[in-house]
């Protein structure tokens, strides 16, 4: 088969890779570190920062490319869609969708526009607290602080325009509810859609997910609810393949949309998916790419079983370690049926502070379909 071009190369790129690889295709990664292990799995490697999307276009003008898939950053995805439509060659969204669902002001406009339930956006000059200051373009949590009085304002302010990589940055209400995030694949052109609920946890004092679970403990009524939340967001950005993950608390109100996106969310969170499921996510994101999908898509036509419990654990550190020993990993809880451990540093190692920096990735798998606790995953 003709190459395809993953633009990115990290750990969170390998299942994307292999999914592709299983589909039979020769594949071409771009990025800037020889070494990163995206790079180990393609038979072709353009070694060069994909953010500059006209000189990766320069660089792919002669190669004869099926498709480009982007990995799970924001970047990625935009760079994409750039090179797609200068190459003429079948992508999900034009450059314009991206900049909408993948910046949080443009996002929330949208939201506005369709009668979705999100955080009110405050003013800087008169707004309401408790707030929540961040950036417009950035992702984990990063550049996030909530201000409980004027004080703390100018503070958050600069915090997040520090992390934004466009300088420009949104406050807005800030809703202590729990956090969740929902997976939808838009298929057969728009008209079926499949949604998974997940529950999700931040570290201490931060924005971060560092813990997740499935099955959602979420109330069928607000499944409903965010469900026809996600169908307003396909049918208003004329979405019609792919992956549309979005992010939201729920409290006595009902759900509250914090923010979306068309790429794959990083962590190797479809992994947790396919263990918990008969549904192979990764071989579903990589379909989206394709104007018709790569293999047929039997998971189109079975229903989709929750068959196990699952919790997906970010291991790492609040603060900087500069020499690690290892990783200890506790309160597992009971009805234990096995643990998938993905290491990402080895004992020697530094490892800096959540959310830049990680250990490794823990999957713990229950039995009866029952999670009795989110385990304590810590650095030594």
């Amino acid at each position: 088969m003709s190459d395809v071009v993953v633009l990115g190369t990290s750990f969170t790129s390998i299942p994307i890779i292999k999914a592709l690889l299983k589909k039979g295709f020769t594949v071409t990664t771009v990025g800037r570190d020889r070494n990163e292990p995206g790079h180990l799995l393609s038979k072709n490697q353009i070694i060069c920062d994909y953010a500059d999307w006209k000189l990766l276009l320069s660089l792919l003008s002669d190669v004869e490319i099926k498709a480009i898939i982007p990995t799970c950053n924001d970047v990625s995805y935009l760079s994409a869609a750039h090179v797609a439509s200068n190459l003429q060659i079948y992508y999900p969204d034009t450059p314009e969708i991206v900049r909408i669902m993948h910046t949080k002001e443009k996002f929330k406009a949208l939201l506005r526009d369709l009668n979705v339930r999100t955080p009110v956006q405050y003013s800087l000059d008169d707004p309401e607290y408790p707030l929540i200051v961040k950036p417009v373009d950035s992702f984990s949590g990063k550049g996030c602080s909530v201000v409980r009085d004027k004080a703390k304002l100018k503070e958050a302010i600069e915090k997040a325009r520090i992390v934004s990589r466009s300088g420009e940055i949104i406050a807005e209400q800030f809703i202590d509810g729990s956090l969740h995030s929902v997976s939808t694949f838009i298929l057969e052109g728009g008209k079926r859609h499949i949604h998974f609920f997940v529950d999700e946890y931040t570290y201490t004092g931060g924005f971060s997910v560092v813990s997740s679970k499935i099955p959602s403990n979420l109330g069928r009524h607000v499944r409903l609810e965010v469900e026809h939340f996600q169908e307003k967001i396909i049918d208003g950005a004329r979405l019609t393949n792919g992956l549309l993950h979005t992010q939201f608390l729920a409290d006595e109100n009902g759900a509250h949309v914090i923010e979306t996106m068309r790429r794959a969310p990083g962590d190797l969170f479809g992994e947790q998916i396919k263990l918990v499921t008969n549904f192979d996510y990764w071989s579903a994101y990589v379909d989206g790419f394709f104007e018709k999908p790569a293999t047929k898509n039997l998971y189109q036509k079975h229903t989709i079983r929750v068959l196990k419990s699952v919790t997906r654990n970010i291991v790492g550190a609040q603060n900087p370690v500069e020499v690690m020993s290892g990783v200890s990993i506790i309160d597992l809880g009971r009805g234990i049926e096995g643990i998938e451990y993905h290491p990402l540093k080895k004992s020697g190692e530094s490892l800096g502070s959540l959310p830049s920096d990680k250990a490794g990735v823990l999957f713990i798998v229950y039995q009866n379909g029952e999670i009795f606790n989110v385990p304590n995953s810590s650095v030594i």
